[in-house]
């Protein structure tokens, strides 16, 4: 995300990954927390797994506007992947792999060396 934006794609499509995630693991957490303590007293456990699911959902969609605002990159972590140099690493690679290649298809036995 190189924009440095909240408002792309990419943004909102990590950001909902994580809200997912997050409401999956309140929700089941919190499903089992209630079942197996015995502190379901109004026998609504799946509501209250439901809530604590959801509540914790919306605090990781804030949280992730928070970072994304906060973050150069536009990124809904805090931690930046510096990807651009991986990619000028692959390009490199790539580029001296090529010339090897060319080297070796022009008879120069010594482009491995």
């Amino acid at each position: 995300m190189s924009t440095g934006s909240i408002w792309t794609g990419a943004f909102w499509k990590a950001a909902a990954e994580r809200a997912i995630s997050t409401f999956a693991q309140a929700f089941i957490g919190a499903g089992l927390v209630i079942n197996l303590t015995d502190l379901d007293a109004t026998g609504n456990s799946l509501l209250a797994a439901g809530s604590i699911g959801l509540t914790s959902a919306i605090l990781s969609v804030i949280k992730s506007v928070g970072f994304g605002l906060a973050s150069s990159e536009g990124s809904p972590s805090l931690v930046e992947v510096p990807t651009a140099k991986v990619e000028e690493k692959i390009e490199a690679a790539l580029e001296d792999e090529n010339a090897r290649q060319a080297r070796l298809a022009q008879g120069d036995n010594n482009g491995d060396q």
